[in-house]
């Protein structure tokens, strides 16, 4: 019987520290997970973090963008306006280079007329 009782009590010390030696693993694991999910918090407020960032610099490169696609519009109309400009000016030299031609014909036929009104008079005179 005394054996029998010591086996027993044997028995119930080897299951008792087996379930401390559980509770101990519980324990260890429970902080195990506590400290993986304090680093996974970190790890994610990181990455929002991270994530703001570049939602600010998109936002930055996409106010860049419509700058300089603004700058582009206005220096295209620009020279839209600057080429309208060169073409009224060959239209209004070609112009001023026809009215130069025409002025001068016109130059040319009043001073022949006023030489043959002068080579009239001359042979008026000689006639006389």
């Amino acid at each position: 019987a005394a054996a029998s009782h010591r086996a027993a009590s044997a028995d119930a010390e080897a299951a008792r520290a087996a379930a401390d030696a559980e509770a101990g693993r519980s324990k260890v694991d429970a902080e195990t997970a506590k400290t993986a999910a304090a680093s996974a918090k970190e790890s994610l407020d990181e990455t929002r973090g991270d994530l703001e960032q570049a939602r600010r610099e998109l936002a930055t490169l996409a106010q860049d963008d419509l700058r300089r696609e603004a700058a582009l519009e206005t220096a295209l109309s620009e020279k839209a306006a600057l080429e309208l400009k060169d073409r009224d000016a060959e239209r209004l030299a070609a112009d001023g280079a026809a009215l130069g031609a025409a002025l001068a014909a016109e130059v040319q036929e009043l001073r022949a007329e006023r030489d043959g009104d002068r080579t009239a008079r001359r042979r008026a005179a000689a006639d006389v």
